[in-house]
């Protein structure tokens, strides 16, 4: 049988050794007749240093590896014997340049004669580890997810076997070889509380020196391969007596409240992708604890918190996501509603119709985390009422989600005040200006208007009556003089009214640059920016340019004022067109706008 493999192996050999997959050929008696260089390189990789005298003519049986002599045994009779092939996937076979384990894809398929009797067999390796971990990997993000929804559904400890139902669940999905899996919570007493599934579970103080202690204090993982040749902790008496079966191998794990532990009735059951799994899992369960033992102190503290809002004399109210979730006393005192009126309803709708595009503004960034925001706006009373607030608003969270916090007071009197306060202000200045200049005007008109009549009407009729040069130079002086007198007149009148326009041709966007760097300083100061949109071509106009200087003047400044008051900033938009024989300039800003009692009263005087 050998000499016609032997024959075999002389025509295919040269074929075999240029196949970049690791090959090897096997007689009918397990000798090894022919290895291929992609083989020695294969064995090298894996750590193996051989050559070809270290396999051919070596019994197949030299390299079968420790402890699973029976396994490659019973696969090489398989195909020498029985004549059908083995195939096997995924299998260790040794490790990597890096120390990470090496998985192949095992062949060994038979060799027949002419006359169809087996003269041997030959082997196949193929390197899968990259595919191995990748379905490695994604099964345990799998079961990593499985135990992360139990963990984060986690409520109390009434949730806790549901945890340890899911660890379960994903050792098993993992192929881990465990027999039992436990977790050991230390409390913030020092007790320590052992769940076992079905086994139910048992506390006690945390006594020193046990794997527990150490495994959780220490953070170091405790892994005993046997503990019935060696049982380091005393700890096989209880393991054996919890679980009813003769544990052998342990491994414990630490999170940041206690241990996650698996056991075997095989020693020295557990790899190192194995402990991984658990590090995993006790990295999903340190998350949930912590999250757990975060959410019981928000929740002492909310319960402090409530106490204490309910009892100040300020309005408190929590939205989210504009939702009423929560007020206290002095907020129902404010608006009339009771608690029961307004939960679950838009905090909107208690706000006046025409504040709440601003209001919802001033929240919605307040939501995204900006600055906490100061904001009075008008609401409706429970009376039908509208009142005025003040209120200020910041970013919390609340029932561990986000939320917005608003403190108010009722300055509906306040608001009373002042506008009655500026009311008046208003009428006193504007009264005292206006008797001002009556009395100016009244002063100076019966000072010199009358005079400066009588004089110019009898210069005039005298130049009329006389043709004397010299009499006529000396009358052309006195109309000069009282001319120049009423326009000192003029100049005063000019006080209370507009002075005549001094029309000339103006470049709109000339004269708008002008104004910009006028106010260049402030509006650099109060984060507006500008944008210009002027017409393509230069538009000119004829007109006061010191009467369009002010009015532009005067537009930007109240639209950067409002801004800055508002938002702390803005952009500021100059657009001029042409419109048929008009043209046009707009000043557009992203300001609040102006009140609708402000607009009624724009054109007053002062």
């Amino acid at each position: 049988m050998s000499r016609k493999l032997e024959s075999m192996l002389r025509v295919a050999g040269p074929i075999l050794e240029a196949i970049p997959v690791p090959i090897s050929i096997i007689d009918a008696g397990g000798i090894v007749l022919f290895v291929n260089r992609a083989f020695l390189d294969f064995a090298k990789g894996v750590g193996r240093e051989v050559d070809y005298e270290d396999r051919v003519g070596h019994d197949v049986k030299e390299f079968f590896e420790e402890g699973r002599e029976g396994f490659w045994k019973s696969a090489f009779d398989q195909v020498l014997k029985e004549g059908r092939p083995f195939e096997v996937w995924g299998i260790p076979e040794g490790r990597r340049p890096d120390g990470s384990a090496r998985y192949v894809h095992r062949h060994i398929l038979p060799i027949r004669g002419a006359d169809g009797k087996i003269v041997g067999a030959i082997n196949i390796w193929e390197d899968v580890t990259d595919q191995i971990l990748r379905e490695r990997n994604a099964r345990l993000r799998e079961a990593v997810d499985v135990v992360r929804e139990a963990v984060l559904e986690m409520r109390g400890p009434q949730d806790m076997d549901k945890v340890l139902d899911s660890v379960y669940r994903g050792l098993r999905m993992l192929d881990v070889p465990f027999s039992r899996a436990s977790l050991q919570v230390v409390d913030k007493d020092g007790f320590v509380c052992y769940l076992f599934g079905e086994r139910g579970f048992t506390s006690s103080p945390l006594p020193p020196g046990t794997p527990v202690e150490k495994a959780w204090k220490e953070g170091k993982i405790l892994y005993r391969k046997d503990i019935k040749t060696e049982d380091l902790y005393g700890e096989r008496e209880r393991i054996v007596g919890t679980w009813k079966e003769d544990i052998r191998s342990v491994l414990d794990v630490p999170f940041s409240h206690g241990t996650l532990a698996i056991n075997s009735t095989r020693p020295d059951a557990f790899s190192e992708e194995d402990i991984e799994v658990l590090q995993r899992f006790a990295g999903v369960l340190s998350v949930g604890f912590t999250r757990l033992e975060d959410l019981r102190k928000l929740e002492e503290s909310e319960e402090r918190y409530r106490s204490l809002v309910e009892e100040v004399s300020v309005g408190i109210c929590i939205t989210q996501e504009g939702i009423i979730k929560f007020l206290n006393r002095t907020y129902e005192e404010i608006t009339g509603y009771s608690k029961e009126e307004v939960l679950g309803r838009n905090f909107l709708d208690l706000v006046s119709p025409e504040d709440q595009p601003m209001v919802r503004q001033r929240i919605l960034k307040v939501e995204r985390g900006e600055r906490a925001s100061h904001c009075i706006f008008r609401y409706i009373h429970k009376s039908g009422e509208e009142r005025w607030a003040e209120i200020y608003a910041t970013r919390i969270s609340y029932e561990g989600r986000p939320a917005v916090l608003k403190s108010a007071i009722d300055i509906t009197e306040r608001k009373r005040l002042e506008e009655e306060r500026e009311s008046l202000r208003e009428r006193l200045v504007q009264s005292e200006k206006l008797a001002s200049i009556g009395q100016l005007v009244a002063g100076v008109a019966h000072e010199l208007n009358n005079p400066l009549t009588v004089v110019t009407g009898y210069a005039e009729l005298a130049v009329r009556r006389t043709q004397d040069e010299a009499l006529l130079s000396q009358l052309g002086q006195i109309l000069e003089g009282a001319r120049r007198a009423a326009d000192i007149v003029q100049n005063l009148l000019s006080f209370a009214r507009k002075r005549p326009l001094e029309r000339r041709v103006l470049n709109l966007g000339e004269l708008l640059e002008r104004v910009i760097e006028l106010r260049a300083y402030e509006l650099r100061t109060s984060n507006v920016e500008v944008v210009r949109r002027y017409h393509k071509k230069p538009i000119f106009v004829s007109g006061d340019p010191i009467q369009l200087q002010q009015v532009s003047i005067n537009l930007i400044a109240n639209a950067e004022q409002a801004m800055y008051a508002a938002y702390g900033g803005g952009r500021l938009t100059l657009r001029t067109e042409v419109k048929g024989d008009e043209a046009l300039v707009h000043v557009q800003d992203d300001g609040p706008g102006i009140p609708k009692e402000v607009q009624r009263r724009i054109f007053e005087p002062f």
